[in-house]
C-alpha cells in the first residue's frame, strides 16, 4: 500500500491557538436572582466601591426596580476585610437569608431579599464567571447590533415604572424618536452603511442619559427613552439636548461623512392621565409623526 506521506508526529500534532482568559483578582458581585421584571433576572453588579447605595432612586449606585423598595433602601459597606449589608431605615425593610436585619455581615450566597420579590445574591467571582454571566445577560435584553437595550427591555421597564408613577402620584415621561430619510441612507450607501448610523446614534444617545434612565432600539431605526421622575419641560428640554447630539454625531462612511437626525416626540405621565403603558407609548408614537409632518429634525410634545 501506498505512504499517504503523513507521520504519526503530523497526525497527532495540534494548532496551537491564543486561548483567551479575562485576567483580574477575584471581585464581590450582586447578582438579580428574583426581581418583579423578569428582563432584570441574571444582572450583575460589580460591588467596586468602598459604600455602595441600594434603592430606587436615581442617584442609588444600584437601582432595584421594585416598588416596595425605598429610594434610598441599603447600603453595603467595607469595614476592615468584610463587606456588611446595612439597612437605610427603609419602609419594608431588609432581610438576609430570610430574616429582617440593620446590620449583616456578608458570605458567599448569601441572599438580600428587597421590596415586593427583589431578591439578589452576593457572591464573589473571578473575570472568567463574570464574564459568562455578564454575557448571558446581555444577550436576552441588549439588542445586538447597537449594544443597547432592546424593545423587551424597554416595555418590561415602561410597565414597572409607570406601576410605580401610578401608585406614588410622581412624573415619567418618554421619548419615541427614530432617524430622519433613514431608508435614503440605506438606498444610496447600503445597508452597512445603515448598520454604522444605528450605532453611531445609539452611542451618542446613551452617553446623554442618566444613571436610572434607559435608551432601547424598539424597532428597525425607531428608540425610545424611559425617563424616570421627569416633569414634561425637563423631557422637552432632554428632547431637545438628545437631538442636538445626533446632529453632531458625525458618521464617516468610506470617504463620506453622513449627517443624520431625528424627530422626536414626547409624553409625559402624571399619575392619572393615561389608563396603561400601551396609551401612554401611543401618545408619543402620534407626536413622533406630528414631528415628522412638521418637517422632521424637530420635537413634539
Amino acid at each position: 500500500m501506498a505512504s499517504s506521506g503523513r507521520t504519526r508526529e503530523d497526525t497527532t500534532k495540534e494548532e496551537q491557538v491564543d486561548l483567551y482568559l479575562p485576567s483580574g483578582a477575584p471581585a464581590p458581585y450582586l447578582i438579580v436572582i428574583t426581581s418583579p421584571s423578569s428582563s432584570s433576572v441574571g444582572r450583575m453588579y460589580r460591588v467596586t466601591k468602598d459604600e455602595v447605595i441600594l434603592g430606587r432612586g436615581i442617584q442609588s449606585d444600584i437601582l432595584v426596580d421594585d416598588d416596595g423598595v425605598s429610594r434610598y433602601h441599603s447600603k453595603i459597606v467595607l469595614r476592615g476585610d468584610k463587606r456588611w449589608l446595612v439597612d437605610l431605615d427603609s419602609t419594608n425593610g431588609t432581610f438576609c437569608n430570610g430574616a429582617k436585619v440593620k446590620e449583616q455581615a456578608l458570605g458567599e450566597g448569601d441572599k438580600i431579599q428587597m421590596g415586593r420579590a427583589t431578591v439578589l445574591k452576593y457572591t464573589v467571582q473571578d473575570a472568567l464567571d463574570e464574564t459568562y454571566h455578564r454575557e448571558l445577560y446581555d444577550s436576552a435584553v441588549k439588542d445586538g447590533l447597537t449594544g443597547i437595550h432592546n424593545r423587551r427591555y424597554f416595555i418590561e421597564r415602561l410597565k414597572s415604572e409607570f406601576q410605580h408613577t401610578q401608585r406614588h402620584k410622581r412624573l415619567l415621561s418618554v421619548t419615541i424618536f427614530d432617524i430622519d430619510h433613514f431608508k435614503k441612507v440605506n438606498d444610496t450607501h447600503g445597508h452597512r452603511a445603515g448598520d454604522a448610523v444605528l450605532r453611531t446614534m445609539a452611542e451618542a444617545v446613551a452617553k446623554a442619559m442618566r444613571g436610572g434612565d434607559v435608551v432601547s432600539r424598539i424597532g428597525g431605526e425607531e428608540f425610545a427613552c424611559v425617563l424616570r421622575e421627569t416633569d414634561h419641560a425637563a423631557a422637552m428640554r432632554f428632547a431637545e439636548r438628545l437631538r442636538k447630539i445626533v446632529r453632531a454625531a458625525k458618521v464617516r462612511w468610506g470617504t463620506i461623512e453622513i449627517d443624520i437626525s431625528v424627530s422626536i416626540g414626547v409624553a409625559t405621565f402624571d399619575g392619572s392621565n393615561y389608563a396603561d403603558p400601551e396609551a401612554m407609548m401611543q401618545a408619543a408614537d402620534e407626536k413622533l409623526y406630528a414631528a415628522k409632518s412638521g418637517g422632521r429634525d424637530r420635537i413634539e410634545g
